[in-house]
């Protein structure tokens, strides 16, 4: 057992130095210049010439891409291109929002699969079985982009139920004050009484 652990664990260190090895070497030869990127579209030379040495982007690929991974260990998963913020900073942001998505399929999965797991095995090869079977196979062969894009064609374009582009409909933040004491805009609600 104890060889098995080490194995996978010396198989996930393999794959998880791959990953970063390629995303690093990707993020190299995408023909966009980061330090032009980094200072803006209306920067002079001197600007992008500064950027690049404050990037460390003039230093041989083999220190960049050391450099890139000692920060990486350090849990500095470096700045936003776009906001010039902690990346990491950035991600905490969107924790609540994916915390909720977590919760809500979690709790689907519960109501559906659960009683529909029950009535598939009490009734095999029986009608209900069949639909259910039918439900889960589709339901994981699906991609799951194209699932969110169906739904949202379904509860924003065709029954206008749901917002497009954010956590609440505009309609809902400008009448509704859900203030933020958890993140969770659920939670919030429920613990507030505001829904």
């Amino acid at each position: 057992m104890r060889k098995y652990i080490i194995k996978r664990l010396l198989l996930g260190f393999i794959v998880l130095m791959g990953v970063v090895f390629v995303t690093f070497f990707l993020t190299r030869v995408i023909p966009s210049d980061p330090a032009a990127k980094w200072v803006g579209p209306r920067a002079t030379a001197v600007q992008i010439e500064a950027a690049t040495i404050e990037l460390g982007l003039d230093k041989p690929l083999f220190f960049q891409f050391f450099n890139y991974v000692s920060h990486l260990a350090k849990g500095d998963l470096g700045r936003s291109l776009r906001s010039h913020q902690p990346i990491s900073q950035e991600l905490l942001e969107f924790i609540p929002a994916t915390a909720e998505l977590v919760f809500i399929a979690t709790l689907l999965a519960i109501i559906i699969g659960i009683p529909m797991g029950i009535y598939s095995a009490k009734y095999k090869n029986k009608g209900i079985d069949h639909v259910s079977r039918l439900f889960s196979v589709g339901a994981v062969s699906l991609p799951t982009f194209w699932v969110a894009l169906f739904l949202q064609l379904i509860f924003y374009n065709w029954m206008e139920i749901l917002p497009l582009g954010s956590r609440l409909s505009t309609q809902i933040s400008i009448l509704y004050d859900v203030p933020d004491i958890t993140g969770l805009i659920i939670f919030d609600s429920l613990i507030t009484g505001n829904w």
